[in-house]
């Protein structure tokens, strides 16, 4: 989770501190296995082309 916070952050410009929280060990165990949701849609895209695309998102808004 911590890795997954320091790239968001990075992808945005955030500098900030992160605090570690604890999670009941059911919901950290589903979040490590990739099962956030248990009726939500599968793709292709990862992580790191999310955050890619997002921020070209932010990017052409800005631009416009």
């Amino acid at each position: 989770m911590r890795e997954m916070a320091e790239q968001y952050m990075a992808a945005r410009g955030i500098e900030k501190r992160i605090r570690e929280i604890g999670l009941p060990a059911r919901a950290e165990r589903a979040m490590t296995a990739g099962n956030t949701s248990s009726s939500g849609h599968r793709g292709t895209t990862t992580w790191a082309e999310w955050l890619g695309r997002d921020r070209e998102a932010a990017s052409g808004r800005m631009a416009a």
